[in-house]
């Protein structure tokens, strides 16, 4: 399915969150897809993109793949509630940018795409803090309070795994 979300906040960054989540309580082993087309530069460190998040505390410990108006893809996590956020940039290239996070027990595997056929691993991350149901959704930050940034997402896709018994 396809969405605009429109998202404020201070930012996504450093140790406390604000940002818009569009979210939904998944227990067990999942994949999302997301295609982001387009990204308003509110300002050049908006966000839009995938997080698999441990609560809806401002500083709760989480995984983001998402895209700066640039179409940069970035990979931003929390390893525990309350640190700071740390993060891995890939090169510039441009839209539309397709984004994917799966989860298999406690790791996180990120992934991007330019074409939507060849995927790049962004990250593959170990996380204690994941429980069997967790937060995981679409991100909009548009960095600047005063403004709304629009993240436009097409081809939004969900897909729980069975677990390996």
């Amino acid at each position: 399915s396809d969405m605009d979300i429109y998202g404020g906040g201070r930012d996504l960054w450093g140790n406390h969150d604000e940002f818009r989540f569009v979210w939904q309580k998944v227990g067990g082993d999942f994949r999302l897809q997301a295609t982001v087309e387009s990204l308003d530069e509110v300002v050049p460190y908006a966000k839009a993109g995938l997080m698999i998040r441990s609560g809806l505390d401002p500083d709760a410990p989480h995984v983001l793949i998402h895209v700066f108006p640039s179409s940069q893809v970035v990979v931003g996590w929390r390893e525990k509630k309350g640190e700071d956020m740390q993060e891995k940039k890939f090169p510039i290239r441009e839209f539309p940018m397709h984004l994917q996070l799966n989860r298999t027990g406690n790791q996180v595997d990120t992934a991007w795409s330019a074409d939507g056929v060849h995927w790049i691993g962004a990250g593959t991350f170990t996380c204690d803090w994941l429980s069997s149901d967790c937060e995981v959704g679409l991100v909009v930050c548009s960095h600047d309070g005063r403004y709304l940034a629009r993240g436009a997402f097409r081809q939004i896709k969900l897909t729980r795994k069975e677990s390996a018994q």
